[in-house]
């Protein structure tokens, strides 16, 4: 690939990288928003398009991504720059990009579901309800021309699944002659939701990627089951106390999402810090309700059964880390310092949506 044809290809804002079978998004194919230097935190929704908080701007759609386009990008440390939608989110600097602080692209936890109430007088408990699913991280892309150096941490990692909620506890049994009514068994735990996955983080820099903070691609872990209820007590007989009701089973723990996948593409990679792309945890099992107590009478009732513990959720697949070994000077990879200078020379003859 000879220089001339690189310029050309950069001014057309349609470049496919060669070596990698990638494409990525070319920050001179953009009209600039300016420059992104926030004094505060700062929030992206994908799906409209807009940047809110100590920053407010409005950004392009492009290949499916909400496309923020700036001169030079710096998040500053103990900033937090937010981001959801269905959209995935690109984030381009012409010259240069430092994130300190945090980009947070990852899945909202799940909620816990609720208990179920309590048996009435003779009556089993009612079992627990599901909660909510951990949700997926938003695609994020952050591509360079010059040097990237990211000292705090961009997170993509799937959310947390919800708990099961727990059975309510059966009810206790009425007084009766002879024998005294039996309690309620317990209701069961229900099972938990799974973790979200983790999306993808693609990477790009023309003159190097500094690595000193955190890439967190990790799934979500799985929710715990909800646990049984206890079992009621048995009621209280002349001659003989009621039995005590069984407990509820514990609800099945869920499996933990999977990891996403991290592509960097630069022409060097200097990794002083943690690049984390494991599945989630598998979610625990609910634990059994407690059998109730045999009612009292001159023969007291039996106890209650314990309830059955929910079995454990898979763990979720881990995703990968792509990273090309740099090639030879004279190599695509490491062209890239040479697109660098070239980008930051093509000012005009920019097209939406173009991809480096």
């Amino acid at each position: 690939m000879t220089p001339r044809l690189v310029s050309a290809l950069l001014v057309a804002g349609a470049l496919a990288w060669p070596l990698t079978g990638r494409a990525f998004l070319n920050p001179n194919a953009f009209d600039s928003l300016g420059s992104f230097d926030p004094a505060g935190d700062v929030t992206v929704d994908t799906d409209e398009l807009s940047m809110s908080g100590a920053v407010t701007f409005v950004g392009v759609e492009a290949g499916g991504l909400a496309v923020f386009d700036f001169d030079q990008v710096a998040l500053a440390q103990g900033l937090t720059l937010f981001v959801s939608g269905a959209r995935g989110f690109a984030l381009l600097s012409r010259d240069g990009a430092s994130i300190d602080g945090m980009l947070d692209a990852r899945g909202a936890a799940g909620a816990a579901g609720p208990s179920g109430p309590v048996g009435g007088p003779d009556q089993s408990g009612i079992g627990g309800s599901p909660g909510s699913a951990g949700g997926s991280g938003v695609a994020t892309e952050v591509d360079a021309v010059g040097a990237l150096a990211i000292g705090g941490e961009i997170r993509v990692g799937g959310g947390a699944g919800g708990k099961g909620g727990d059975g309510g506890a059966g009810g206790a049994g009425e007084q009766n002659s002879p024998s005294g009514d039996p309690g309620g068994n317990g209701g069961f735990g229900a099972a938990g939701r799974p973790g979200g996955a983790a999306s993808a983080l693609e990477l790009f820099s023309t003159a190097g990627l500094t690595l000193t903070g955190t890439l967190d691609a990790s799934g979500g872990d799985g929710g715990a089951g909800g646990n049984g209820g206890a079992g009621g007590t048995g009621g209280l007989g002349l001659f003989g106390g009621g039995p005590g009701g069984n407990g509820g089973p514990g609800g099945n723990g869920a499996d933990g999402g999977a990891g996403g996948a991290i592509v960097i593409r630069a022409p060097s990679f200097a990794n002083n810090g943690t690049v984390d792309v494991g599945g989630g945890q598998s979610g625990a099992g609910g634990a059994g309700g407690p059998g109730g107590s045999g009612g009292q009478g001159a023969v007291a009732g039996t106890d209650g059964l314990p309830g059955i513990f929910g079995t454990s959720g898979s763990p979720g697949a881990d995703g990968t880390v792509d990273v090309p070994e740099p090639g030879p000077p004279g190599s695509a990879l490491g062209l890239l310092a040479a697109l660098g200078a070239l980008a930051r020379s093509q000012r005009g003859g920019r097209s939406r949506g173009g991809r480096l």
